[in-house]
């Protein structure tokens, strides 16, 4: 967990002007064949906002998926 809580700290850092002021929520996956992973979440107050942070986080180089 604190990886990934690291992990998004810079991430805030290098996209700071799409993920600035945004909290994330850091979620435990287990990957079958592959071990444990942790996903890092930034809510969004509707899909649709979701779906624009995605679209700018992504035109600014990061990588992202809206999930339901």
């Amino acid at each position: 967990v604190e990886s990934a809580q690291s992990t998004y700290q810079d991430l805030q850092r290098r996209y700071g002007s799409v993920l600035s002021g945004r909290t994330a929520n850091i979620v435990k996956a287990e990957v079958a064949g592959k071990g444990t992973f942790y996903r890092v979440r930034v809510p969004a107050q509707s899909r649709n906002d979701a779906i624009n942070l995605c679209t700018s986080y992504k035109a600014a180089g990061g990588n992202c998926f809206v999930s339901r």
